[in-house]
């Protein structure tokens, strides 16, 4: 199993709050040979009750399909990979899966600012249109 898409897979595939995310990414980086059922069924992090259930639901075709429409809509950046912002990487339980939009060149400037949000979040704070 790639760790990067498992990662992806996990990050659109289900709720698991960021310091899950961090948590699984931090075991299954020391195993990387295991399927994705076979590093769910040894993991102690999710609970026996939820596993036969992510299991499936992080080998579907429709999260695969998911994820090809995050892609094609902006960037997809892991923690694993080499443009992962070096600072961000140094913080208390890092994100481990960033979408991006715009030129992800500029994070090699010294100076740099980010905006984090979503385009929903009228919706999240109940603002009508």
């Amino acid at each position: 199993m790639e760790i990067r898409d498992f990662l992806i897979r996990v990050k659109v595939g289900t709720n698991l709050s960021i310091k899950k995310q961090y948590q699984i990414y931090q075991e299954i980086r020391k195993s990387p040979e295991l399927s994705i059922a076979e590093w769910i069924g040894t993991t102690k992090l999710i609970k026996e009750s939820q596993k036969d259930e992510l299991t499936a639901t992080l080998q579907s075709e429709q999260l695969t399909h998911e994820i090809q429409i995050n892609e094609q809509s902006g960037g997809i950046l892991t923690i694993l990979d080499e443009m992962y912002p070096k600072l961000l990487r140094e913080i208390y339980c890092p994100p481990t899966v960033l979408f991006y939009n715009g030129n992800l060149s500029l994070l090699s400037h010294q100076r740099t600012i980010a905006i984090v949000g979503r385009q929903d979040d009228d919706e999240l704070w109940g603002t009508s249109h």
